[in-house]
């Protein structure tokens, strides 16, 4: 039950502050743990609830919009250094999760009444998380 209060009352600030936020800030790591900490909580009870929460679905397509462009950009330009290998991993975890949750949404809400952009932003970010430096094997030293 206080995964559901913190969901509902913080999670959406802490993603907007996140794209707001300077890379270059050093509270930038925090915020991402808390972000990743709160999604790593959900269960799929609670991503159900989270997306029944929105009013009309503008409302959740600039949600679903905001969060697969701050996943994308997380694994695009990390905010934790590469050693830090089991933070990488764990957020490599929670973002895999949540982005399954999210592609059944997008097919619930968004295929019959087809939005470009949301598959669009979906599957650029789902590239983007396959292709990320954490995950490249040759990359790897020996």
């Amino acid at each position: 039950r206080d995964i559901t209060e913190v969901m509902l009352t913080v999670l959406r600030t802490v993603i907007q502050s996140t794209i707001a936020m300077d890379r270059e800030s050093p509270l930038v790591g925090s915020l991402v743990a808390v972000m990743i900490s709160v999604f790593r909580q959900m269960t799929a009870f609670h991503f159900e609830t989270y997306i029944r929460h929105f009013a009309t679905p503008t409302d959740l397509l600039d949600f679903l919009m905001e969060i697969l462009l701050v996943f994308k950009d997380l694994v695009s330009r990390p905010v934790y250094p590469m050693d830090w290998s089991e933070m990488i991993m764990l957020q490599n975890s929670v973002i895999l999760k949540s982005l399954r949750f999210f592609s059944h949404t997008i097919r619930d809400f968004f295929f019959t009444k087809f939005e470009h952009q949301a598959w669009n932003n979906f599957f650029h970010c789902a590239i983007a998380f396959l292709t990320q430096p954490a995950l490249q094997l040759d990359s790897f030293s020996a």
